[in-house]
């Protein structure tokens, strides 16, 4: 699953594979072929348009076509009767799809989802998405239907706990980040053995006031209303 955020810059950062695949859609349904990762496929339906207009003015051809059983056999003809070689437009799928593959491939959608290929495959990209990454990007974003409540929680606590990296910063011997600056905050609570409550330890906070007051920090001491 992806942020929308993530999905955002994902389609901004590929626009141009995005446009690619609007021009190989584009020129497979010229053709009146289906959009699909398989060449194979695209070539046999190619090839079966081009014997079907064979078929409408031989009718010697067309009688020997009907009396044939099976489809191997019905497929031996059509090879035996169609060459692709020189149309410009087979050889521009074969391209195209290769190229979309490969670009395709080396889509990451950033941590902690990565490549994309490693959630959804070219081929089912191509056979089930038609090769549409907004529509497969949009199914992969999370769904927060039912579930705003713990998502507005968890972010209304930043805004509290976003003033303790910069306070920190100031008083820490050392680099910080926030989620060390989460770390070091536990530092200055702790749990009574007997009851299971929580507060303040006096003493590291003290001793926190007095860094403040040593590193000329009190600014960054947020004002709290009792």
């Amino acid at each position: 699953m992806i942020t929308q955020l993530q999905k955002d810059k994902t389609l901004a950062q590929y626009a141009g594979f995005i446009q690619q695949t609007i021009d190989f859609k584009a020129l497979v349904s010229t053709n009146g072929l289906p959009v699909t990762s398989h060449l194979q496929t695209l070539q046999t339906a190619f090839k079966s348009q081009i014997f079907q207009k064979l078929l409408a003015v031989d009718k010697g051809l067309k009688m020997r076509f009907d009396l044939l059983k099976t489809d191997e056999a019905r497929v031996n003809l059509i090879d035996a009767h169609v060459d692709l070689d020189g149309y410009q437009d087979v050889e521009q799928m074969r391209n195209r799809l290769l190229v979309l593959e490969q670009q395709y491939n080396t889509i990451s959608l950033g941590y902690p989802a990565g490549s994309l290929r490693s959630l959804v495959p070219f081929e089912v990209f191509a056979d089930r998405y038609n090769l549409d990454l907004p529509g497969l990007l949009n199914g992969l974003v999370f769904d927060w239907t039912g579930k705003e409540a713990v998502r507005d929680y968890m972010e209304s606590l930043l805004a509290l706990l976003a003033p303790v990296l910069p306070l920190f910063q100031a008083t820490y011997t050392g680099s910080l980040g926030f989620t060390n600056a989460l770390t070091h905050l536990a530092s200055y609570y702790k749990t009574d053995m007997q009851t299971g409550e929580v507060r303040a330890d006096e003493a590291a906070v003290f001793n926190l006031a007095k860094l403040v007051e040593k590193k000329g920090a009190a600014a960054l001491v947020p004002t709290v209303t009792k």
